[in-house]
């Protein structure tokens, strides 16, 4: 999904958070990754996610893929954009 468009002509093509699916254990292809935090950390990003009505692992999963499309490693699916 393309979304802003900024002043220098750069198309973002990083998908949000709320753009991707959302997969759970039960997915056929879905893989476990645990991430460690500090207690507080936690539960700052435990209030951060219910303000947003999403879930811990989503959001992870998002800001992952986003980090990978930065690195030029394709974001979703493995496919570059």
């Amino acid at each position: 999904m393309v979304h802003d468009i900024a002043k220098n002509d750069y198309t973002d093509s990083v998908p949000q958070v709320n753009d991707i699916d959302v997969i759970s254990s039960r997915h056929p292809e879905a893989e476990l990754i645990k991430v460690f935090v500090h207690a507080n950390e936690k539960e700052r990003l435990k209030n951060a996610v219910a303000n947003k009505n999403t879930s811990m692992s989503h959001l992870a999963r998002a800001l992952l893929l986003q980090w990978l499309e930065a690195q030029g490693e394709g974001g979703m699916n493995g496919t570059h954009t």
